[in-house]
């Protein structure tokens, strides 16, 4: 009985010892598109998957990116965006991107990345890589998780905070968006 109570403290320690993922760059997940962020440009593009064996592509939702300034910029990440729920404009996810001259240079910062945010957040990423493609998945805390994306052939270095919840609603909106565009 001694042990599972200890057992019990020990996970509830290491729960509340994690940081929470909702704030990068100045930005909150969840959080309306505030009016002092310092925007560069607003896309609005179409997401498209395959269907039928892979013959036919159609768009499945919109989305709406917001390219913006961050207060202060990290380390070598370059462009910083938003994706925004369409309706609500609710961000869902914060993304900085970095480009590197050399795949070795992109790899060593892809190293001191993940060891920053397995210090700052108190978890491991789970590795899913491809042969070109290095993908990194933390574990999800509740509703959010953040994604660290190499690429070997570009040497771009792609970081991704996710509310995975409003993502679901961005996409429901974004079909509406479809459909309403669609009847005209």
């Amino acid at each position: 009985m001694k042990a599972c109570i200890v057992l019990l403290v020990l996970l509830s320690f290491c729960a509340s010892a994690q940081k929470k993922i909702e704030t990068a760059f100045g930005q909150s997940l969840g959080a309306v598109l505030p009016r002092d962020v310092k925007i560069i440009r607003t896309e609005v593009s179409n997401v498209e998957e395959l269907k039928i064996n892979g013959d036919i592509v159609i768009p499945t939702h919109k989305r709406k990116t917001v390219y913006f300034t961050p207060p202060k910029k990290f380390r070598k990440f370059q462009e910083y965006s938003l994706l925004i729920t369409p309706k609500t404009s609710r961000i869902y996810t914060i993304r900085a991107e970095a480009k590197f001259r050399s795949d070795a240079e992109g790899k060593r910062e892809l190293q001191i990345l993940l060891a920053a945010l397995e210090d700052v957040y108190n978890m491991t990423f789970r590795s899913d890589n491809g042969e070109d493609v290095q993908s990194f998945l933390s574990s999800s805390f509740e509703k959010n998780m953040i994604h660290v994306r190499y690429s070997s052939i570009t040497c771009t270095l792609t970081l991704f905070y996710v509310d995975l919840k409003l993502k679901k609603i961005a996409e429901l909106e974004g079909q509406d968006e479809n459909m309403d565009s669609s009847m005209l």
